[in-house]
């Protein structure tokens, strides 16, 4: 393996390196909230070092007749531009999610370009003579080309860890006449068990809104069925983004999240929940209804925790 090529593969560690040590000393302000975003957030930015690590050395040879301090800058503006390129095709890519980040990544991404650019600088050798514009050229071209490589990669790799560790399908049965959002509090051992239904794992949503069950969210392609039972038995198919009616309610996610649970105890814990939200044709959105609700669900969802969590600490301290 030639130098140059080892140089280009550290010169990508380096840049993931330095983005990982920045995203956790702001993760680390923020007292860990957000950590799970540390994945998508390496995983978009490895197109990114990769094209860099490819077609680096080409651009940095296009400043060589420059001083330090003016290469630098030619660096770090170059940094910029790349950065400003690549949060826009990752926004094509993800849309309105890519502002879900729990920390700036454009900040964070640009901080490992720089880094990466001056690894490459500092370490591959300059050239002695001015270089012939075509060869340049060429080596630049391969900058796009990795990045597309790399992610499309990404992409079929991705979609095929979604099929093999696809989430369970998953059937919700929800109180006929229910409106606005209701919760389901996963990860909890003491929640309720799960019943199954044409293979598809039963969740009972109750009046209150608030359902707790045992096994964690998963992430992936998901494949769930919404329905509004009567007190007879009755169901009715909700409509969905994807499968829009206007005339029957419509399900669809609110988000997700997590919440501190009492500290210093033995049901202390991070609380993992996540919001469905239930509306109805020509119903307009209420804010104060919904602000509200979310107070209430809060609120339930702290008390069904910590009941579980009691439950279960018995249950334990008894078989002891």
């Amino acid at each position: 393996m030639s130098k140059p090529l080892v140089i280009k593969i550290l010169s990508l560690v380096v840049s993931v390196i330095v983005c990982l040590l920045m995203a956790t000393s702001v993760l680390a302000q923020q007292d860990f909230w957000g950590i799970g975003d540390l994945k998508a957030l390496l995983i978009w930015q490895l197109p990114l070092a990769v094209g860099l690590a490819t077609g680096g050395e080409a651009i940095l040879r296009l400043l060589n007749a420059f001083q330090f301090y003016l290469r630098a800058f030619f660096v770090l503006l170059c940094s910029v531009v790349l950065v400003v390129c690549w949060v826009y095709t990752v926004y094509l890519f993800l849309g309105l999610w890519t502002n879900a980040f729990s920390f700036p990544v454009f900040y964070l991404w640009l901080a490992g370009c720089v880094a990466q650019f001056l690894f490459l600088d500092w370490m591959l050798p300059k050239a002695s003579s001015l270089e012939n514009a075509t060869t340049l050229l060429k080596e630049l071209a391969w900058f796009p080309v990795a990045i597309v490589s790399t992610s499309t990669l990404i992409y079929l790799g991705s979609m095929a860890m979604s099929y093999v560790n696809r989430p369970h399908k998953e059937l919700y049965l929800i109180p006929k006449g229910y409106q606005g959002q209701f919760r389901v509090v996963d990860g909890e051992k003491g929640g309720l068990e799960s019943e199954f239904e044409e293979g598809r794992r039963v969740i009972h949503v109750p009046q209150e809104g608030v359902v707790v069950i045992p096994p964690r969210f998963e992430e992936g392609e998901i494949d769930h069925r919404y329905f509004m039972v009567d007190e007879s038995g009755k169901r009715e198919e909700l409509a969905s983004i994807d499968s829009p009616s206007p005339s029957l309610p419509r399900i669809e996610l609110a988000g997700s999240g997590s919440m501190a649970s009492e500290e210093g105890n033995e049901n202390s814990g991070p609380i993992y929940y996540t919001d469905l939200s239930v509306s109805y044709p020509n119903v307009p959105w209420d804010d104060r209804a919904y602000t509200v609700q979310q107070w209430r669900l809060d609120s339930l969802m702290l008390i069904q925790v910590k009941k579980c969590r009691s439950s279960l600490n018995k249950k334990e301290r008894g078989k002891e």
